[in-house]
């Protein structure tokens, strides 16, 4: 990411009302906070050069790929009446990055369930085995079970809310 942190794409220099490109349009830019538009930021091409005049020229209707100072993540270029918000890629960068540790922490928490689904059914299993079949695997849907025999199954007097299955029924 190191490569795009603080770092402005070329954008297109749009008359908001007509929608026409603006050729040859100048532009300063200003922090997102500088609704005033009083003190314009030092601005340099991708190399570190600044920008003549800290000014942003649309060539063909299209400003140029550029980086403010440090930190600053989303900016506004003025060029006469006209404004155009700009966001650094940064900030989409950033994004991804988050999204993609989300991801991963899903999955890691996907796979843990399943382990724990696997290790429920062969548990499952191991009671059906042991205990006369009360249950059967579900075979449209392997890792859950049936009750094969309702009659073998019963609250533990001894333990209520528990219950006996098989033999012990």
């Amino acid at each position: 990411m190191a490569d795009i942190v603080g770092y402005f794409p070329a954008t297109a220099a749009v008359d908001g009302a007509s929608g026409a490109r603006l050729r040859y349009a100048e532009a300063q830019v200003y922090a997102w906070a500088d609704t005033n538009y009083s003190t314009p930021l030092a601005i340099t091409d991708l190399q570190g050069i600044p920008m003549v005049e800290n000014k942003l020229i649309a060539v063909d209707g299209v400003y140029p790929d550029f980086r403010p100072p440090a930190d600053v993540l989303q900016v506004r270029a003025k060029s006469g009446s006209f404004v155009t918000p700009m966001t650094s890629l940064t900030v989409f960068a950033q994004a991804a990055q988050d999204g993609a540790k989300r991801a991963e922490q899903a999955a890691l928490e996907v796979s843990q369930d399943v382990d724990e689904a696997a290790a429920v059914a062969q548990v499952l299993r191991t009671l059906a085995e042991k205990q006369g079949a009360p249950l059967i695997e579900d075979p449209l849907e392997p890792g859950t079970f049936t009750i094969f025999n309702t009659a073998s199954i019963r609250e533990d007097p001894a333990e209520p809310g528990t219950f006996l299955m098989g033999a012990n029924a």
